[in-house]
């Protein structure tokens, strides 16, 4: 049975976004469906995610298609006109296309290129009256089509987990649905209670949401996003699992396993799993069935008991960023916490030094020469020989997105241990590190 078919029989449908490839090579892409199929219903296409440069949603959703894989095209309005999202939209059907996600476009300030201009030829609503209109067989300026389309169409929704934001959210919600929206996407969900009052002013009417489940990576990743994406809330005690659990990780696969079961049991037509990456545990999160929010007990004490014995001998800390006056203070402060420390000034110069004498933690800067913080911290989570080492990240790139190379989608997929905003005392650093050893 296809998408379509599922959401109108009630079957709990389970969709993943897959991004395309930034260049043209396209066989991680490839690979990373191959190994979500069997385990979700489609694959949403991401429409250049994070206002990040990368390959069509269309060409990359034409490649998935012939490759007998059921994708759901996403679609923004702030790339293009109308002349070329009818285009996009006609060709989508002949490559076999059937399922659309018309998208909520992304700043493209917190992208990679600062420089680009926004279309917005056509808002959300606009959009969805044009598929319409070519589904009845003719194009926005009234001509004929030789052939129509037929598309399932969602659409992705906004701010609804802030109370300020979701009179006019659930306005947008009827209206999308007024025009053909079948189904609507949620941002990532965490917390049951943030979408209740969304649910209490739909209540009765019929509509499928589906929200999106994120998979975390680390607590400094679930650290960022609680600080500086509004519409997405992770409460202190999700963080706080992650924290205190002995594999981080598996952690974060067990919460998005619980919140999947949550969802089922509530009677939400679906999930839209965020992967990032990690797409060959897939299984870990729509094949466990755990209900339970909360960490277990005997499990917290041991790490605890673990974090007390490691601290009990003295621990070589790397401290890497590129202004000598805060490494100076760092250092000074860590010393009389008890830490021997090691320093370095950008990023080349940390990996040759964890190269030749690993240490048991690291603070890395994000803004530094040579070698950013991110692209350092990347290597190391990437090399079975530095994965476990701690990484406490410092950045003040939120605060700078909009002039510099950086973006918040960096940010939001870091693999860090744990984040910290600068500016940072060295006793929050100091704290950090005690949680992490």
């Amino acid at each position: 049975m296809d998408l379509s078919g599922k959401l109108q029989t009630g079957d709990f449908v389970v969709l993943a976004e897959i991004m395309p490839p930034k260049g043209t090579a396209v066989e991680p892409m490839m690979a990373a469906a191959a190994q979500l199929s069997g385990h979700v219903d489609a694959l949403v296409v991401t429409d250049m995610s994070g206002a990040m440069m990368r390959m069509s949603a269309l060409g990359a959703a034409a490649l998935l298609q012939k490759n007998a894989t059921d994708t759901v095209l996403e679609m923004g309005c702030r790339d293009r006109n109308r002349l070329a999202l009818q285009a996009d939209l006609l060709a989508a059907s002949a490559h076999g296309i059937t399922n659309l996600l018309v998208g909520k476009a992304e700043d493209l300030a917190r992208g990679d290129h600062h420089q680009a201009k926004p279309v917005f030829d056509l808002q959300p609503l606009d959009l969805l009256d044009a598929v319409r209109s070519l589904q009845q067989g003719r194009d926005m300026a009234g001509g004929e089509l030789s052939g129509s389309p037929r598309f399932l169409v969602g659409a992705a929704v906004g701010d609804v987990f802030l109370p300020r934001a979701l009179p006019a959210e659930v306005d947008e919600i009827h209206r999308m649905a007024d025009r053909g929206a079948a189904y609507f996407v949620t941002p990532p969900l965490f917390d049951m209670e943030s979408i209740r009052p969304l649910l209490q002013k739909v209540k009765g009417e019929g509509l499928k949401i589906i929200p999106t489940v994120l998979l975390l990576k680390s607590v400094g990743m679930a650290r960022y996003i609680a600080a500086h994406i509004d519409r997405i809330r992770i409460p202190p005690e999700v963080i706080e699992r992650i924290q205190n659990a002995e594999d981080a990780a598996q952690e974060c696969i067990r919460i998005a396993a619980q919140t999947i079961s949550r969802l089922r049991e509530e009677g939400f037509s679906g999930a839209l799993l965020s992967m990032l990456g990690w797409e060959a545990r897939v299984q870990e999160v729509v094949g466990t069935e755990e209900t339970a929010f909360g960490g277990g007990t005997a499990a917290t004490h041991r790490e605890r008991a673990r974090k007390e014995e490691a601290m009990s001998k003295r621990k070589r800390i790397l401290v890497v960023d590129d202004e000598p006056d805060f490494v100076s203070v760092v250092r000074t402060n860590l010393e009389k916490a008890g830490f021997t420390v090691e320093t370095a000034f950008d990023g080349m110069e940390a990996l040759r030094k964890i190269e030749k004498d690993p240490p048991d933690a690291i603070v890395l800067d994000v803004m530094m020469p040579e070698k950013d913080g991110y692209s350092v911290c990347a290597t190391l989570k990437a090399d079975k020989r530095f994965s476990g080492i701690p990484v406490l990240l410092l950045t003040a790139v939120a605060e700078h997105v909009t002039s510099t190379r950086y973006t918040h989608y960096d940010g939001m997929v870091m693999e860090a241990d744990d984040y910290l905003a600068k500016p940072a005392s060295a006793e929050q650093i100091i704290d950090r590190l005690n949680r992490l050893l």
